[in-house]
């Protein structure tokens, strides 16, 4: 297995293009979605398994800037995987694999504008955090 993977990484540095930093990206976020799904699904059930305020109580117990940090990069993470996996399939189903260039550099600029959409979205809660005021419920 060990062996495997260094076949994998110097193959990757044998084709450096966007192409490659693409694969691994999509991969690794493929990756980190699958592992997120686990503690999304148990903090989801905690109001099924022992009530809403427990739930409410974890929700609140997460509201902080370490949490939105995690949660912008979750958001860049599905925004990346979603797009270049769209790209991946219009190149396989479809005659573009010359435009492939063009449409990653498309999928790039997608999560920029996505990325900074959800920045603006949390800049009030980053201000008001720094504030020192506290959320009410």
């Amino acid at each position: 297995m060990i062996r495997l993977i260094k076949e994998l990484i110097k193959d990757s540095f044998l084709n450096p293009n966007m192409g490659m930093g693409s694969f691994w990206i999509q991969r690794i976020t493929g990756v980190l979605l699958a592992l997120y799904i686990f503690p999304h699904i148990l903090i989801i059930s905690t109001a099924a398994i022992y009530g809403g305020n427990a739930f409410t109580k974890l929700i609140n117990a997460l509201n902080n800037p370490i949490v939105w940090v995690l949660e912008l990069a979750m958001i860049l993470g599905v925004a990346f995987h979603l797009l270049n996996g769209l790209r991946i399939i219009l190149v396989d189903f479809f005659p573009l694999s010359r435009k492939q260039q063009q449409m990653l550099w498309l999928v790039s600029i997608g999560c920029f504008v996505i990325f900074v959409f959800s920045i603006v979205t949390y800049f009030p809660k980053f201000v008001l955090y720094a504030g020192g005021y506290i959320f009410v419920k």
